[in-house]
């Protein structure tokens, strides 16, 4: 494959918007395969203050990281739970939780605060996206709204 790469013009850059980037550590980055096969942006949105300085320090080229609650661009209340991956604009349903072994315990909220999430169509650095992934605990929906563009 490498000859037919190059003999080929360049490939387009592929931008991906990742909203609820949650980094996993380890091998938990979910685009180094694409990378490696062609140019990717990364523009990732992760509200969860320790989880976003944790990107940013990755140091990763090609990827910019947002702090952003991503929604419908209405005032929310943010869920904090023990679990920062399960932490939503949504309140845990606990009584569902019970029925799935230690689920109630990362659900466990920890604090909540009122936050105004940005709509996606509002963020110049999401033009032309190629590719959205979204991960936000049952808020999808708040984020298709804002994202009609």
């Amino acid at each position: 494959m490498p000859f037919i790469a190059s003999i080929l013009p360049p490939l387009p850059r592929l931008k991906i918007v990742d909203v609820g980037v949650f980094w996993t550590g380890g091998d938990g980055d979910r685009y180094a395969n694409l990378e490696r096969a062609l140019p990717c942006e990364v523009i990732g949105f992760e509200p969860i203050a320790a989880e976003h300085r944790k990107l940013i320090e990755l140091g990763r080229p090609q990827h910019r990281y947002f702090p952003y609650f991503i929604g419908d661009g209405s005032a929310q209340i943010f869920y904090e739970c023990k679990a920062p991956f399960t932490s939503s604009l949504l309140e845990p349903n606990l009584a569902l939780a019970q029925h799935f072994e230690h689920l109630p315990d990362y659900l466990d909220v920890v604090r909540t605060h009122p936050v105004q999430t940005t709509r996606l169509d509002d963020i110049p650095e999401t033009a032309g996206v190629d590719f959205l992934k979204v991960d936000v605990q049952g808020g999808e929906m708040m984020v298709f709204e804002g994202a009609r563009e």
